[in-house]
């Protein structure tokens, strides 16, 4: 039935897990962390998620998680805020978010995965631990993650969250972005930085005008789905 297949699920990315699998870890902390008592949009599937969870925390709880091997070879920056770091000293958070965010710090701490990675980067933004913020997300943008290039972009576009205003690094970014993973987001901003062309105060070019290279990125961006995108061929 649906719940034993869900169960059989855990237990093979629990497995994987076993195995070093950081794409596994990533998945079974979104689960836990997804969790929110009371939240599912139907008392059945609140209960459901449940009895999932709680029947895999008892088989791969806290004391499965430490017998992994981990390495850190890669420590946090700065010290972690107890609100961030240590999410079973939170009391707003459930058991399973608790144990769901040990499980993200060993992808991303571990394994230097990038979305989990990413997401780690939010939970301290979240906390308002920009140092750490930008040196998570800087980690994350490094594997070639493109929301984290997205991300790390639009910060430097407007010198938000720790980041230095940077519209050379901005238009890097963004273009990164959208190069790799043809993301949308990332190339209606490249886009409209080539549509208009970039030059600071003081008459340096920043980014040289193209249209043609920005009618392109819209164009590539709303073949994928991006209303903006389309908005924006029109404009060209």
């Amino acid at each position: 039935n649906y719940s034993t297949t869900k169960e059989k699920a855990m237990d093979a990315f629990h497995n994987a897990m076993e195995m070093g699998d950081a794409d596994a870890m990533y998945f079974v902390a979104s689960q836990y962390l997804s969790y929110e008592e009371g939240g599912g949009e139907e008392v059945d599937d609140d209960d459901a998620l449940h009895l999932l969870l709680s029947n895999t925390f008892n088989r791969y709880g806290p004391a499965f998680l430490s017998s992994l091997p981990t390495k850190h070879s890669e420590s946090p920056s700065t010290p972690e805020r107890p609100a961030v770091s240590s999410i079973a000293n939170n009391n707003n958070n459930n058991q399973y978010q608790k144990h769901g965010y040990e499980v993200l710090r060993l992808a991303a701490l571990d394994h230097n995965h990038g979305p989990a990675l990413h997401h780690l980067s939010l939970l301290h933004l979240q906390s308002n631990n920009t140092e750490e913020f930008r040196h998570l997300l800087s980690k994350s943008a490094a594997t070639g993650h493109p929301d984290s290039l997205f991300l790390r972009g639009h910060c430097h576009h407007f010198g938000t969250d720790g980041h230095a205003q940077d519209l050379r690094a901005a238009f890097d970014d963004f273009s990164a972005a959208a190069d790799g993973d043809g993301h949308v987001d990332a190339m209606v901003s490249a886009g409209a930085m080539l549509h208009r062309g970039v030059v600071s105060d003081d008459g340096i070019v920043i980014v040289k005008r193209d249209r043609q290279r920005a009618f392109d990125l819209y164009q590539r961006a709303g073949e994928l789905g991006s209303v903006e995108g389309w908005r924006n061929v029109v404009s060209c």
